[in-house]
This record gives C-alpha cells, sequence and structure tokens, in this order.
C-alpha cells in the first residue's frame, strides 16, 4: 500500500459492497483490495507491458474461483506514476469481457 500516493484516484468495473466503482485515497483502495483478499482466488498472469512517459499499462490473465465460481478473464490495468515521487497516482482496471473471453458454448479460451 506504500505505493500508493495518500490522495490515489483508482476506477474499477467491479461491484465491491460499501465501495463506489471510482474511488479516491489510500484507505479507499485498502478496503477495495481487502475485498479481492477475501472473496478472489485467482492466479494472476501478465501478458503484456505497455509504458509511455508516467503511464504503464498491464494486460493480465486472471484464472481461479470469485466468490465460489471458476473463472477466467483478461483485463487491463492502467497505473500512473509521479516518478519524482516514486508513488502511483491513480489506477484503472478494464475487463475485456465482462464475463471473461470464454466461448460460452464451449468454454474454450478464445485468447488462449
Amino acid at each position: 500500500m506504500e505505493m500508493l500516493a495518500e490522495d490515489v484516484r483508482f476506477t474499477v468495473p467491479v461491484s465491491v459492497p460499501g465501495l463506489s466503482p471510482v474511488g479516491t485515497g489510500r484507505a479507499e483502495a485498502a478496503r477495495f483490495f481487502s475485498y479481492l483478499a477475501d472473496h478472489h482466488r485467482t492466479t494472476l498472469t501478465i501478458k503484456n507491458v505497455l509504458a509511455g512517459g508516467a503511464t504503464i499499462g498491464f494486460e493480465i490473465r486472471a484464472e481461479g474461483i470469485i466468490d465460489g465460481r471458476s473463472t477466467a478473464n483478461h483485463l487491463l490495468l492502467v497505473l500512473s506514476v509521479d516518478v519524482d515521487a516514486d508513488v502511483v497516482t491513480s489506477f484503472r482496471e478494464y475487463l475485456a469481457w465482462p464475463a471473461g473471453l470464454n466461448d460460452i458454448s464451449t468454454g474454450a479460451d478464445l485468447l488462449g
């Protein structure tokens, strides 16, 4: 959590009880990550890294169990960094597809 600026801003595409999908502050981000730790049992694999200036993007594959259900998703996590202060000033998460990129009829992963 020390890597996050005290006034970090974030946007996430998930509904977390008691939290808005648009948040501000290290304490609110900590509540979001705490929820994830309690409800998500996933393995994250970085597929690609995109960088330009103070912005870094990670294409990630997430596989595992979320709230008792098996899942396989692709997402993009975008971080903005204050290079001088060495902290993340904002992060945004984008799902590639709300239910993951699985072929509904066969369960096959469309991206591999």
